[in-house]
């Protein structure tokens, strides 16, 4: 029975490896913290090159809500990583949105933040 309970444990955890994984993390970007998630597909190996996907969620939504439409799951099986951006609160709409540098959204550009959120997952 020991011997049965020991492989079963081994298989979970080798399974365990092999299954996606969502990992939450920020990065510094013109003076703020910008969080983003991302999702690596199943089975992926940590050498093997894979293409990466920002999933852009629209004004009013957040990162955590927009990884619940599916890109997740078409990179599972698609085999690619998905990047879930947080856009910043835009104080004129008092929601969330992304910034391009017009008087509504102000000077700063998320054409930057998302350029360097590439620059740090490569």
């Amino acid at each position: 029975m020991k011997h049965f309970t020991f492989v079963i444990l081994a298989l979970f955890g080798l399974l365990s490896t092999l299954s996606a994984q969502d990992i939450i993390d920020s990065l510094s970007s013109q003076g703020e913290t910008r969080l983003y998630r991302v999702h690596l597909p199943n089975g992926q190996a940590p050498t093997e090159p894979v293409p990466l996907v920002f999933a852009l969620h629209g004004l009013g939504d957040n990162m955590n809500n927009f990884s619940g439409v599916g890109f997740s799951q078409v990179g599972d099986t698609a085999n690619f990583i998905a990047v879930y951006p947080q856009a910043v609160t835009l104080p004129l709409l008092n929601a969330n949105g992304w910034r391009i540098g017009t008087p509504v959204d102000g000077p700063e550009s998320d054409v930057v933040f998302l350029s360097e959120l590439l620059d740090t997952l490569m």
